[in-house]
C-alpha cells in the first residue's frame, strides 16, 4: 500500500521506526559555525528539514524505512498518523531521550552562570579587599582579636 498525501509520497507500508535526527540549533551556528556545518554534514540523507508526508517545516526527524528499504524523515506529528508504523513506543523513547538531554544541557548552562557569576563577585571582593574575601577578611579580623 502506498501512502500518498496531498505532493508527497511515502513509498510502500508497512513502516519500520529507524531513529530520530535533531537539527542543530540557530545558536550553536552563532557560537561555533564549524560544530554547525558538521552537525549538519552528519544529517541522514533523507532528512531535508521538512516532513516528508505533510511537507511541514520539522527539527526533530523521526526516520523511518518502508518495505523497500527507502528511508523518510517525518515529524513526530505525522509519525502518529501513520497507522502501519512498527515500534513506535521505540519513537517515543527516543524522543524522551532526546527531552532529557536538552533538560540537561540547559540546566549545566544555568549552574555554569551561577558558578560564573559566583566567582565574579569573589573576584570584585578580592579587588575591593586587597587579594581577600569578604569572608577571609573577618577571618583575618578575627583570628587577629584572638591573638
Amino acid at each position: 500500500m502506498t501512502i500518498v498525501h496531498k505532493h508527497f509520497e511515502m513509498g510502500t507500508a508497512p513502516y519500520r521506526y529507524v531513529g530520530l535526527w535533531s537539527a542543530p540549533s540557530a545558536a550553536l551556528a552563532e557560537t561555533n559555525p564549524n560544530a554547525y556545518n558538521n552537525a549538519l554534514a552528519s544529517a541522514p540523507a533523507c532528512c531535508r528539514n521538512s516532513c516528508d508526508h505533510c511537507g511541514t517545516g520539522i527539527n526533530h526527524h523521526c526516520i523511518i524505512q518502508d518495505a523497500t528499504g527507502k528511508r523518510f524523515a517525518i515529524g513526530s506529528d505525522c509519525l502518529g498518523k501513520i497507522d502501519e508504523v512498527e515500534n513506535l513506543s521505540k519513537a517515543e523513547v527516543d524522543r524522551k531521550a532526546h527531552q532529557r538531554k536538552l533538560r540537561k544541557a540547559r540546566a549545566e548552562i544555568k549552574r555554569q552562570a551561577k558558578r560564573d557569576e559566583a566567582e565574579a563577585d569573589l573576584q570584585s571582593q578580592r579587588d575591593l579587599n586587597g587579594g581577600l574575601t569578604d569572608w577571609e577578611l573577618r577571618q583575618q579580623k578575627r583570628d587577629a582579636e584572638v591573638a
